[in-house]
């Protein structure tokens, strides 16, 4: 025997509400994998950058003597220097590490120059006509704080008990993306590096 008409309309209902639970479910899933893999990117692009100041900290000398920042602040009552830019020199002085954030463009950004003695300037190394992006296209570096320590040289003053400490860096970080669904998604997170240069 045959179906009637309203047999037929609840099956369709049922199937309808189904298939619309099925679909609700997928676009949810499909959602957070893509926002997981938005985070997943900024953890990558994170621990990348915290290897390069790795390096940098750990093999050359901050350059307590670089000024050009669009934030610096010293506090006095814990002997820090607070920055978005951060400049490092080899051990023999030669080259120049300078590490900047962009804040109208959120980009964070590595220059590399070496000492001139004719003309006793540093100057853009080979390869480094201008800066380096420190990260993807589509990650934004939204705020960064270079917390250096001790706020002057240790190593040229080394009367002054108070700076006569191993210099070390605060990096506080906030990265951001858009996920392909279209959400942001931030990362925070702060590392603390110490120098491994001895004078």
């Amino acid at each position: 025997s045959a179906f009637t008409l309203i047999e037929m309309v609840v099956a369709i209902t049922i199937f309808t509400i189904f298939i619309g639970m099925a679909i609700g479910s997928f676009l949810f899933f499909h959602r957070a994998q893509q926002d997981a893999a938005a985070s997943r990117k900024l953890i990558f692009e994170a621990e990348n950058f915290v290897t390069i100041m790795t390096e940098l900290v750990k093999e050359n000398k901050i350059d307590y003597s670089y000024e050009e920042c669009s934030l610096c602040a010293e506090f006095e009552f814990v002997n820090a220097k607070n920055t978005d830019t951060i400049a490092f020199l080899s051990p023999d002085e030669m080259t120049q590490t300078i590490i900047e954030l962009d804040e109208d463009e959120e980009i964070l950004t590595l220059l590399k120059k070496t000492f001139n003695e004719i003309s006793q300037e540093f100057e853009n190394a080979d390869g480094y006509d201008e800066s380096t992006l420190l990260h993807a296209d589509d990650v934004y570096i939204e705020s960064v704080n270079f917390r250096i320590f001790p706020n002057k040289d240790p190593f040229g003053d080394v009367t002054n008990n108070d700076i006569q400490y191993q210099p070390n860096v605060k990096i506080e970080m906030t990265l951001k993306t858009l996920s392909r669904s279209g959400a942001e998604k931030k990362l925070n997170f702060e590392t603390t590096l110490t120098s491994r240069i001895y004078q």
